[in-house]
């Protein structure tokens, strides 16, 4: 078996996952009503801004609070990607940002952009979790630096897991 062909063939298979897995993301999250998101833990609403600052490398940090639901559990993590909305009736107003803290009502988030959303003030807040990329962007660079392995011990090894040796 030719190793990089067979890393190759696997970079495609993991692709492939990666497509499907988003789609039924965004089909989960199109057809579901909030408050069906919020049972499943992905989402949070509503909201309040406790305090907004500027943190590392100029980004904006907003402290979030829950103001209900206190009892519903969630699978929210630090490092995971969320989408602040506005429930105002404008579907464009949300903002992506990264979890830097989060507990059992309580949750900082960084957003990705320079400046506070201009939403902030204009309706109830929420937080949706979004699709996790970075576990496909793990498997998809090992692969890749597993293709490019010429020589060594850890080639070796790749011979020998892949039954070649």
């Amino acid at each position: 078996m030719d190793v990089k062909e067979h890393f190759k063939n696997l970079l495609r298979l993991i692709r492939i996952e990666r497509e499907e897995d988003r789609n039924q993301y965004q089909q989960k999250m199109m057809y579901t009503s909030m408050q069906e998101r919020k049972e499943a833990g992905i989402c949070w609403y509503p909201v309040v801004v406790t305090r907004s600052q500027l943190g590392t490398g100029e980004k904006i940090v907003l402290h979030l609070e829950k103001t209900g639901d206190f009892e519903q559990r969630h699978v929210f993590q630090v490092g995971s990607s969320v989408s602040l909305f506005a429930n105002n009736g404008d579907k464009q107003a949300n903002s992506s940002a990264v979890i830097s803290f989060v507990r059992e009502k309580k949750m900082k988030i960084v957003l990705n952009s320079d400046d506070e959303p201009e939403f902030l003030n204009k309706g109830k807040l929420g937080l949706n979790l979004l699709f996790d990329e970075s576990t496909y962007e793990e498997m998809e660079r090992t692969l890749r630096n597993l293709m490019k392995l010429e020589k060594g011990r850890s080639n070796e090894l790749v011979e020998i897991l892949l039954g070649n040796r």
